[in-house]
């Protein structure tokens, strides 16, 4: 499903996504750093990272798919 970015309200939107996902990025490295190996040990803490992962293969597929359509 594509959309147009003219919009304010969708490129507003993408701001706030991407501004929740760098500080979700940043509080879990921040969290590996002080933890270090021991943060693997708990199965919340790998779905977190799963979930990260997931989040920005989307985000950058949507930017990419989204700049590269050619009508």
């Amino acid at each position: 499903m594509f959309y147009d970015a003219s919009f304010p309200i969708f490129t507003g939107l993408e701001f706030v996504f991407g501004a929740f996902l760098i500080y979700y990025v940043v509080e879990e490295l921040l969290e590996v750093k002080s933890r270090k190996l021991g943060y693997f040990s708990s199965f919340h803490n790998c779905l977190d990272v799963c979930v990260i992962v997931v989040i920005l293969e989307l985000y950058i597929s949507i930017y990419y798919i989204g700049h590269n359509i050619t009508a």
